[in-house]
């Protein structure tokens, strides 16, 4: 809440559509900034939300698949905020407020599903490939199969 009322007050004080949307980016370059930092201090963020997400055991967050995934997952979710930060600033210096809220409007959920998505099919496809961890997963189906018609 602090911070929509921050980017309220100065969109409002600078009376300037532009410097309002400019804040998008800075929040974007800031996201991956913290996201990425996390693969430096060896504290990946995909580990923190996989925890929220899925109740991962000791053991398995203690291995080196966990590791590997959530320092992959991490550095995609870190890339994409750079790479959101570039498409909002380069939409924003190339064309009108209205098309760049368009353009924004067009892509930012259908991106966002497309990566969640795959966080979540990476992860356990990793997991059931490996050799450690693919025993849980014996006769389970990759994808639910739905027998209604």
């Amino acid at each position: 809440m602090v911070i929509v009322c921050i980017r309220a007050i100065v969109g409002l004080s600078s009376a300037s559509a532009t410097v309002y949307l400019a804040q998008e980016i800075g929040i974007d370059l800031l996201l991956a900034t913290v996201v990425l930092s996390g693969l430096v201090t060896g504290r990946p963020l995909a580990a923190w939300v996989a925890a929220d997400v899925y109740p991962f055991t000791p053991e398995m967050r203690s291995s080196e698949t966990f590791s590997e995934v959530m320092r992959t997952v991490t550095l995609v979710w870190g890339c994409y905020f750079l790479a959101r930060a570039s498409v909002r600033l380069t939409a924003l210096l190339s064309l009108s407020t209205d098309s760049y809220v368009l353009v924004i409007a067009l892509t930012e959920v259908p991106f966002l599903v497309a990566l969640l998505a795959w966080s979540v099919h990476y992860t356990t496809a990793t997991f059931r490939r490996s050799e450690q961890w693919s025993v849980l997963f014996v006769g389970v189906p990759a994808v639910p199969v739905s027998t209604e018609r």
